[in-house]
Protein backbone atom coordinates (compact mmCIF):
# COMPACT_ATOMS: atom_id res chain seq x y z
CA UNK A 1 0.00 0.00 0.00
CA UNK A 2 1.59 3.21 -1.18
CA UNK A 3 0.71 6.62 0.27
CA UNK A 4 0.01 9.24 -2.41
CA UNK A 5 2.56 12.02 -2.73
CA UNK A 6 -0.16 14.66 -2.28
CA UNK A 7 -1.04 13.25 1.16
CA UNK A 8 2.59 13.30 2.26
CA UNK A 9 2.99 16.90 1.08
CA UNK A 10 -0.21 17.94 2.89
CA UNK A 11 0.97 16.33 6.14
CA UNK A 12 4.38 17.99 5.84
CA UNK A 13 2.74 21.37 5.21
CA UNK A 14 0.50 20.95 8.27
CA UNK A 15 3.45 20.02 10.48
CA UNK A 16 5.41 23.01 9.15
CA UNK A 17 2.55 25.42 9.90
CA UNK A 18 2.07 24.04 13.42
CA UNK A 19 5.78 24.24 14.21
CA UNK A 20 6.16 27.69 12.69
CA UNK A 21 3.19 29.35 14.33
CA UNK A 22 3.02 27.21 17.45
CA UNK A 23 0.16 25.59 19.23
CA UNK A 24 -0.65 28.51 21.53
CA UNK A 25 -3.35 31.10 21.12
CA UNK A 26 -1.33 33.96 22.63
CA UNK A 27 1.28 34.77 20.01
CA UNK A 28 2.14 38.12 21.61
CA UNK A 29 4.42 36.30 24.06
CA UNK A 30 6.44 34.81 21.23
CA UNK A 31 7.78 38.00 19.73
CA UNK A 32 11.51 38.14 19.27
CA UNK A 33 13.58 40.35 21.55
CA UNK A 34 14.62 42.46 18.55
CA UNK A 35 10.93 43.22 17.88
CA UNK A 36 10.44 44.69 21.36
CA UNK A 37 11.27 48.24 22.48
CA UNK A 38 14.86 48.77 23.60
CA UNK A 39 15.28 49.38 27.33
CA UNK A 40 16.06 52.92 28.39
CA UNK A 41 19.08 54.05 30.42
CA UNK A 42 17.46 53.40 33.81
CA UNK A 43 16.65 49.78 32.90
CA UNK A 44 20.19 49.31 31.55
CA UNK A 45 21.56 50.77 34.79
CA UNK A 46 19.54 48.25 36.83
CA UNK A 47 20.77 45.44 34.61
CA UNK A 48 24.38 46.57 35.10
CA UNK A 49 23.80 46.60 38.86
CA UNK A 50 22.50 43.01 38.59
CA UNK A 51 19.05 44.09 39.80
CA UNK A 52 17.21 42.13 37.13
CA UNK A 53 13.90 41.82 38.98
CA UNK A 54 13.64 45.59 39.32
CA UNK A 55 14.74 45.98 35.70
CA UNK A 56 11.96 43.64 34.55
CA UNK A 57 9.36 45.53 36.61
CA UNK A 58 10.48 48.90 35.28
CA UNK A 59 10.64 47.67 31.69
CA UNK A 60 7.09 46.31 31.97
CA UNK A 61 5.82 49.62 33.36
CA UNK A 62 7.48 51.60 30.59
CA UNK A 63 6.50 49.36 27.67
CA UNK A 64 3.32 47.53 28.77
CA UNK A 65 4.82 44.20 27.69
CA UNK A 66 4.12 40.83 29.25
CA UNK A 67 6.22 39.44 32.07
CA UNK A 68 7.77 36.86 29.75
CA UNK A 69 8.70 39.46 27.13
CA UNK A 70 10.20 41.79 29.74
CA UNK A 71 12.23 38.96 31.25
CA UNK A 72 13.52 37.96 27.82
CA UNK A 73 14.61 41.52 27.07
CA UNK A 74 16.35 41.95 30.43
CA UNK A 75 18.05 38.55 30.16
CA UNK A 76 19.16 39.38 26.62
CA UNK A 77 20.69 42.72 27.58
CA UNK A 78 22.25 41.22 30.73
CA UNK A 79 23.94 38.59 28.60
CA UNK A 80 25.16 41.14 26.05
CA UNK A 81 26.47 43.48 28.76
CA UNK A 82 28.10 40.69 30.80
CA UNK A 83 25.75 41.01 33.79
CA UNK A 84 23.96 37.69 33.31
CA UNK A 85 24.50 36.47 36.87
Amino acid sequence: MEIPVAVIIAICALVFVLLTFGFTRNTKEHRLVIQLPKPDAKVIELIDQRRKLEAVKLYRQMTATSLLEAKRVVDHYALIRGSAA
